[in-house]
């Protein structure tokens, strides 16, 4: 885990790839399968730790435990 300090400037970017992660397994670009569940449900499962982990902010105010 990244120094409280590091948070704020790492957070945009660690929500940007949860969000790709989940619209890759949501709408997969390449397979034969067009969803790919495993990889939705490791977005979620991210997105649940991330809210937990991270300091809430006025852009994010859900992002509290």
């Amino acid at each position: 885990m990244p120094q409280a300090v590091d948070l704020p400037a790492r957070r945009d970017a660690v929500l940007a790839v949860v969000h790709l992660v989940f619209n890759e397994g949501y709408l997969a670009t390449t397979g034969e399968a067009p969803i790919r569940a495993e990889l939705c449900s490791e977005a979620v499962r991210l997105a649940r730790l991330l809210r937990q982990l991270l300091p809430p902010t006025p852009r994010w105010p859900g992002c509290s435990p």
